[in-house]
């Protein structure tokens, strides 16, 4: 993954951003902006794919 690219959930509801490092950025439930490691799952929801839309 490079930063940038775009992390998709089986469940499409929630996509991620990666950042590097390691780290994404997404929008929790009640939480507001979180900076997470790549180990979140969303709401029990592991991620399906990563994808690079901007080359």
């Amino acid at each position: 993954a490079q930063p940038g690219d775009l992390i998709f959930y089986e469940n499409p509801n929630h996509v991620s951003i990666y950042l590097g490092n390691q780290k994404m950025i997404h929008i929790g439930d009640n939480k507001g902006v979180q900076i997470t490691g790549l180990n979140y799952t969303a709401r029990g929801q592991h991620m399906s794919q990563i994808r690079n839309v901007i080359d």
